[in-house]
């Protein structure tokens, strides 16, 4: 449709400035409220966009491995700086696209009719990850080391909510299967946001401006865009940070 001219290279743009803005107002003008309400508009954008991915990619164990290990590094910077685990956003993504590709093949073996056994095996290994995360976010330290899951168990699961009801992958040869579309995963996402703003809402009372994001994610057209810029925002994340923090201790 002609108002939805958004492709995925517009929305991350649209994210990493907004996360660029959000990350200058808590290091560099932490009294300035303005920073992290614009701010908030990012985590819920690159989170449907996970979802996304995990639809698309060819290579799903290089797709998670990638995401997993930027996580690790940042993790590993953050302990070595400060003194505790810090799971930043790439880690929480993590446990999201482990989620996804867990529940794309539950769905796999149930439309595709794989057989009871399996159907409740590939459930069961969505569903204990979904339970460990949870007990997971109830924790802040093993022993002597502290630590921190960026947006929690909640922020985990938002990328999921739009890959509860996207069939794609799931369909048989004869047209059978579970097809949806656009608008039920953009309704479920929305949900899933909605959540995750109460929840953390106490913690951080700018939180329901993230629901802005709603609005650009509605004109997403489904299509990358002209250009793979897939690296390019990888890269943006440990780059800005580094160079604001720079700033920060220069300041």
């Amino acid at each position: 449709m002609k108002y939805r001219f958004l492709s995925g290279n517009a929305l991350k743009i649209i994210a990493a400035i907004s996360m660029f803005l959000d990350h200058a107002g808590l290091l560099l003008f932490p009294t300035v409220a303005f920073f992290r309400i614009v701010g908030r508009v990012s985590m819920p954008i690159f989170a449907f966009l996970i979802a996304e991915g995990c639809r698309y990619t060819r290579d799903k164990f290089r797709h998670f491995i990638l995401i997993a290990a930027l996580g690790a590094a940042y993790s590993a910077v953050y302990y070595f700086v400060y003194g505790y685990l810090y799971f930043s956003i790439f880690t929480t993504f993590t446990f999201s696209i482990l989620l996804i590709y867990a529940l794309q093949n539950f769905k796999k073996s149930v439309f595709c009719g794989d057989g009871a056994v399996l159907c409740v095996l590939n459930g069961a290994i969505f569903v204990f990850p979904v339970a460990f995360l949870y007990a997971l976010n109830r924790v802040t330290s093993f022993g002597n080391v502290r630590f921190l899951l960026d947006y929690g168990f909640w922020g985990c699961m938002l990328p999921v909510f739009a890959a509860l009801c996207d069939g794609k992958g799931t369909a048989k040869p004869n047209g059978g299967g579970c097809k949806h579309d656009f608008y039920l995963r953009y309704a479920l996402f929305s949900f899933g946001l909605v959540i995750l703003c109460l929840r953390i809402a106490p913690i951080l009372p700018q939180a329901y401006f993230s629901l802005i994001a709603l609005v650009f994610l509605f004109f997403y057209n489904e299509k990358r865009g002209k250009y793979n810029l897939k690296y390019v925002f990888y890269i943006f994340y440990p780059a800005h940070m580094a160079v604001l923090y720079l700033l920060s201790f220069i300041l």
